[in-house]
């Protein structure tokens, strides 16, 4: 990388320039050419360990008497295909609306990959191959059916250059209605993921839901996406009657234990609501969605 370096006095108080490594925390990553301005590496990098570098340079003019300035170099690191995949134990959540599922597309389960890109295939070696396929890349498909369970498969992959790595994913068909539909709440926050929410989150979530509703019912978490710019969850809290709470009901608990729900999602920076869902009862069998963690 070479640098530009402008100035808007007149000769002789312009250039030549002297351009200087100054100061950073990455200072040691790099050489500075004083009167070229190129920047050269001094040691390999690696955007799996340091994906940003940052340091601070000085140039100085010609004039008299001698002007100089500093400038903030950001260096990114791009992604390249160099680090071996690893195996990724994956449950998948399947929710299925009145017992029968459509078919289609549930995961991505390529392997655990320390890189951002990569041609990634896999293949499923062990499982109901009848039920489950993967038609390209790492996408798990599933055929229409009407038996809701669990279901374990082996799944071989790589990125396109590495060794293949097993991997066991297990997948989840669970069951909601109507009657969840008509009772279920909104948890709206914002300035969070659902990829942030699965990876990090998630399980300890679920134990703080089901500390507040226990032990006259246990919560139903059967939709976490992404809408717009907020992360939007959705649930239903069940009795041991197999009887829904009213939305009302599940509003006012989640209200009262709310303070509950902020620390668990480490919420400093973001904003969470609490609303009903308004919805008609389903006309469809469509599933409400799929998540994986």
């Amino acid at each position: 990388m070479v640098l530009s370096v402008t100035d808007p006095d007149l000769p002789p108080n312009g250039g030549s320039f002297q351009v200087l490594l100054d100061w950073g925390e990455h200072k040691d990553y790099f050489e500075v050419e004083t009167h070229s301005g190129l920047i050269k590496t001094t040691k390999n990098l690696d955007r799996e360990s340091t994906p940003e570098l940052e340091i601070l340079v000085a140039v100085q003019d010609s004039g008299n008497p001698v002007m100089s300035s500093q400038n903030s170099v950001k260096i990114v690191v791009l992604d390249k295909n160099d680090s071996p995949s690893t195996s990724r134990p994956l449950t998948v959540l399947v929710w299925v609306h009145s017992k029968s599922f459509p078919g289609g597309k549930i995961a991505d389960v390529h392997p655990q990959d320390l890189d951002m890109m990569g041609e990634y295939q896999c293949q499923i070696m062990e499982g109901n191959t009848a039920m489950f396929r993967i038609p390209r890349n790492c996408d798990l498909h599933t055929t229409k059916f009407d038996n809701l369970g669990v279901y374990t498969l082996t799944v071989s992959g790589n990125d396109g250059k590495h060794r293949n790595v097993s991997s066991t994913i297990r997948v989840k068909f669970l069951n909601f209605d109507n009657a969840t539909l008509q009772n279920s709440v909104s948890l709206r926050v914002w300035n969070f993921s659902a990829d942030t929410f699965l990876a990090i989150h998630y399980d300890n979530f679920l134990r703080v839901l089901e500390s507040i509703f226990k032990p006259s019912s246990h919560p139903v978490v059967y939709s976490i996406v992404n809408v717009e710019e907020h992360l939007e969850i959705t649930l239903a809290s069940k009795s041991s009657e197999d009887l829904y709470l009213s939305s009302h009901d599940v509003i006012s608990v989640l209200n009262e234990k709310s303070p509950l729900l902020r620390e668990v999602l480490e919420e400093k920076r973001s904003t969470l609501a609490i609303i009903p869902v308004r919805c008609h009862p389903a006309k469809t069998r469509e599933p409400a969605g799929a998540f994986w963690r």
